[in-house]
């Protein structure tokens, strides 16, 4: 099987759900197919990115060198007829005659933005899947929304192949008292945890407010430096009692904050997937999350649903816990659930979409 896939992901965000799910196919396929791969430029600040090993006899750069314009372009590099191409976001190549597929993540822009930004994403979406000769969805979530925004979309056409979730994500032996030391933690306080963007539809805000009522300090993973209004409310409910580690971390340290962790908070309002809720149960750190979208078909029963996106449903949530049975019940479900999603699958599933293709 030829593969040939567009690395643009890479080149528009620094970390992200999305660069995360490419670089787990590509670690995998780059032994065991014969791939080839478009990218932008020699280098690249992106953290997935920089941790590949893909040979440079294997790199073309894209005849568009201006990203801003390549973005939103077809692909002018030629790509042989018998190659199976596949974007990492939303890109076709030129030649019609080239078979495709797409990868759907979300529908992030279409529910919560509105005018030229949501157009262009939009538009660009659109011509990705009606040009797809077979389509993914990260969940059936997400499919649901494919099939609501697009119904003349053949449902056989479509694949449900899940996102990942690394290995190491486990429970871990440790003292509390010497871990929180590491990171310069307070001793004295129980620790929730927030990761990722913190977009406006994720309710960072909801967190927040729900440690403070809860009593719990929060430690805030990615999402990059603090707004001033982010930071002003951070500091007005948690002063002294919040880390906030703006860059991604490796799958290591990441694993430590979810191990010492009281619980995730996840009140996003909507999610193609949910990595970190996924990740959360592998560790055995309690997820917390709102009942939209993707979320309780990745939590199940392995963490607790909130109805209401307000701070007291989620510090609610929180106060159940204090119920060591209540706990232990969770916890079960979460260990039970800890080989439910993995990247092995993830990529043996995607590999059968192309096979579905490449005939």
């Amino acid at each position: 099987m030829k593969l040939c896939y567009d690395n643009i992901i890479y080149y528009l965000q620094n970390s992200g759900g999305i660069s995360k799910y490419w670089y787990e196919l590509t670690n995998r396929l780059i032994t065991t197919e014969d791939i080839s791969f478009i990218e932008y430029d020699k280098s690249c600040n992106n953290f997935f990115r920089n941790e590949l090993n893909i040979p440079i006899g294997s790199v073309k750069y894209d005849k568009v060198r201006i990203l801003k314009f390549a973005r939103y372009l077809p692909v002018f590099n030629p790509i042989e007829k018998d190659c199976l191409f596949h974007s990492s976001y939303y890109r076709v190549p030129l030649d019609n005659k080239v078979k495709t597929i797409v990868t759907i993540h979300d529908f992030t822009y279409e529910y919560f933005f509105s005018g030229l930004r949501k157009q262009v994403h939009s538009w660009q979406k659109r011509k990705a899947i009606k040009r797809a000769d077979r389509i993914i969805c990260i969940s059936k979530s997400t499919k649901q929304d494919l099939l609501m925004f697009y119904p003349d979309i053949d449902p056989d056409s479509i694949d449900v192949v899940y996102n990942g979730v690394n290995k190491e994500f486990s429970p871990i032996s440790f003292e509390k008292e010497e871990l929180k030391k590491a990171f310069g933690l307070n001793a004295d306080v129980e620790y929730a945890v927030f990761v990722g963007s913190r977009s406006f539809y994720k309710n960072y805000n909801i967190a927040v407010e729900a440690s403070a009522l809860a009593g719990l300090g929060l430690i805030i993973v990615g999402g990059g430096s603090f707004s001033s209004a982010e930071k002003d409310l951070t500091e007005r409910y948690l002063k002294g009692k919040y880390l906030h580690i703006d860059k991604a971390v490796s799958t290591d340290i990441l694993n430590k904050i979810y191990n010492l962790s009281y619980c995730l908070l996840y009140p996003s309002s909507y999610e193609g997937f949910g990595i970190p809720a996924a990740e959360a149960i592998n560790a055995e750190c309690i997820p917390i999350v709102l009942n939209k979208s993707s979320l309780p078909e990745v939590v199940d029963d392995a963490g607790l649903l909130c109805d209401a996106p307000t701070a007291h449903c989620f510090a609610e949530k929180i106060g159940l816990l204090a119920d060591n049975n209540n706990k232990v019940q969770i916890l079960s479900k979460c260990h039970q659930q800890r080989n439910r999603f993995s990247w092995d699958k993830c990529c043996s599933e995607t590999i059968k979409s192309y096979s579905r293709v490449y005939l």
